[in-house]
């Protein structure tokens, strides 16, 4: 069909001594949403208005309370397009680059939401080494590249730019490492932050500094599995807390803090949970095992196994049955297509026997006998 044709509008309506004003779209031509009615805009709708034009209010006014919202973060398809449009990567490598920020954990959710680690990463490497934090860098080198396959320039020029770029990088890192590296494992603990710990607050427990106590995720030292525990634990303190959880594995399962408690329990925090390399939808996990919902979870997980193992003995029951009442599988049928092309090649070599060659046949006793059977050359 034909496509609707509209018209942005901004008017300024004056009530009194108050200036309001409203945005929205006045349809000049409906064109295939004559017929598709179900098409929608996000613009509102308002009736053509003129310049002086005195307009009655439908009803008792009414407010609204809104807050000005942030721009809608980019999607993957647009970072792909802003790095080429700042000669990063080429087309084949873009794509990589945007998962090796996953597998990283420097982003999360789609589209890519910044984590506190690719967040202090880059503040640190901006405060400390200020040319990789930019997208300068990597677009010189790989544009004085493209300019060697140009005969701008030659080989030895590139390499020399690169080390002394590299040189400076080098000697900027060296000079930050220990603030870098701090800001980058602060970050990197920010990640790990899921909630207060109820269970110190229950109990009056605090930080020496008054802030609460909060349940982190740990990674064993032995096992170098993942588990939530409390910072409030101190190894030489019976009376610290010693509130731990089970948690899926990072190694295989994606985990996000949702940094909200779980709304049945209101007990401990929840995490959105998504199996690695695999589609499908995130599920949110509460850690409490006495919540209402794990409960569940259980109930279902302990029904599902439990019809699994009854069709897997029903199977073999009825297998043991046919056995013992002597019934067999009945025999696949034979095509035929088999023994006939057999029996075609048997005649084709009765018809046709290979070549052997010419062989000299001896008459019967014509060997003299010797010492040991041994029969003598002329010659």
């Amino acid at each position: 069909g034909e496509p609707m044709v509209t018209e942005s509008t901004r008017a300024d309506i004056e009530a009194g001594s108050e200036t309001y004003f409203v945005r929205g779209k006045v349809v000049l031509d409906p064109g295939y949403a004559g017929i598709y009615t179900y098409a929608r805009s996000a613009d509102e709708e308002i009736p053509a208005l003129e310049e002086g034009q005195q307009v009655a209010l439908d009803g008792a006014p009414w407010l609204i309370d809104k807050e000005t919202q942030p721009p809608a973060r980019l999607s993957e398809a647009k970072l792909v397009q802003l790095m080429d449009e700042q000669g990063l990567g080429t087309k084949a490598t873009r794509p990589d680059i945007i998962q090796k920020l996953y597998n990283r954990r420097y982003v999360r959710n789609h589209p890519p939401e910044p984590t506190a680690t690719g967040i202090a990463m880059y503040e640190a490497f901006k405060e400390y080494v200020p040319d990789m934090a930019t997208s300068e860098m990597t677009a010189s080198l790989e544009g004085e590249m493209d300019e060697i396959a140009e005969e701008k320039m030659t080989k030895d020029e590139v390499v020399e730019d690169s080390r002394k770029l590299v040189h400076k990088t080098f000697k900027d890192l060296l000079e930050g490492e220990e603030a870098l590296s701090k800001m980058i494992w602060e970050g990197m603990d920010r990640d790990r932050i899921l909630g207060p710990c109820i269970v110190c607050q229950e109990a009056g427990r605090t930080k020496p500094d008054g802030s609460p106590n909060m349940l982190r995720i740990i990674r064993a030292k032995k096992s170098g599995k993942s588990f939530v525990g409390c910072t409030g634990w101190e190894a030489d303190n019976p009376e610290s807390c010693d509130q731990t959880f089970p948690m899926p594995q990072p190694n295989f399962y994606e985990v996000t803090p949702l940094e909200e408690n779980c709304s049945v329990c209101h007990r401990t925090p929840r995490v959105n949970v998504k199996t690695r390399g695999r589609a499908g939808r995130p599920w949110k996990l509460c850690f409490n095992d006495d919540c209402p919902t794990m409960v569940e979870m259980r109930e279902k997980k302990a029904e599902r196994l439990a019809a699994q193992e009854a069709a897997k003995k029903a199977k073999e029951a009825k297998e043991a049955e046919e056995k013992a009442s002597g019934k067999k599988k009945p025999a696949k049928k034979s095509s035929g297509k088999k023994s006939s092309k057999k029996a075609t090649t048997v005649a084709a070599r009765i018809a046709s026997p290979p070549d052997l060659g010419t062989r000299r046949v001896r008459k019967a006793g014509s060997r003299k006998g010797g010492s040991g059977g041994a029969s003598k050359r002329k010659g």
